[in-house]
């Protein structure tokens, strides 16, 4: 019986499914044909959501090891009739998304892979420079707010994010090459 911790499909045909234990094979399927493209072992426990595909054709595929606290981002390399993943980038993303590691990532429509970490703070990752980059974070009225680490997710809505926690939501969108709040703030 194969069993997988997570699976991912994008649109243009593929399926993306994380074996489990011991090796976490990564295997790219081609959905229409039936056909396994790759299969690739990895080693890293992969938690669910913890895949996420690109949106473009032979997609980068994206690795969360919350053991380890690093996004590993891999491309799908293709040398005459084989397929292999090349491991293109780790990085690191530290002790402030321990709480958000569950839907934390997502591609934007730049397709530039973005993240937000405990507190809404939103982040490019700059896999050339395998650093996070400050994009926008949240502005109280109150800046003595004590403010407290817990679960924060990250949706793509409309040429913009939707960073949610618990008790709210809000869009932000990028305006004049900075990321402003929109119309839509929900606090719950």
């Amino acid at each position: 019986m194969v069993s997988f911790t997570d699976i991912r499909f994008s649109e243009l045909d593929i399926l993306i499914a994380v074996g489990g234990y011991p090796d976490y094979c990564i295997c790219v399927y081609n959905y229409r044909t039936g056909a396994l493209v790759l299969e690739h072992p990895t080693n890293v426990p992969t938690i669910e959501r913890g895949i996420i595909i690109g949106p473009t054709y032979l997609p980068a595929i994206v690795q969360l090891n919350k053991q380890e606290m690093t996004i590993l981002c891999y491309d799908i390399c293709t040398f005459e009739k084989e397929s292999f993943l090349y491991k293109v980038a780790e990085v690191e993303l530290g002790k402030d998304y321990l709480k958000s590691c569950d839907g934390c990532m997502t591609f934007g429509d730049d397709n530039c892979l973005y993240a937000t970490n405990d507190f809404g703070h939103l982040h490019i990752v700059d896999v050339a420079c395998f650093a996070l980059r400050p994009q926008w974070r949240p502005m109280y009225e109150d800046e003595n707010v004590e403010k407290f680490p817990r679960h924060h997710g990250l949706t793509l809505h409309r040429s913009g994010f939707i960073i949610w926690n618990s008790s709210g939501a809000v869009y932000v969108k990028k305006k004049a090459g900075v990321y402003k709040v929109g119309l839509i703030t929900i606090i719950v």
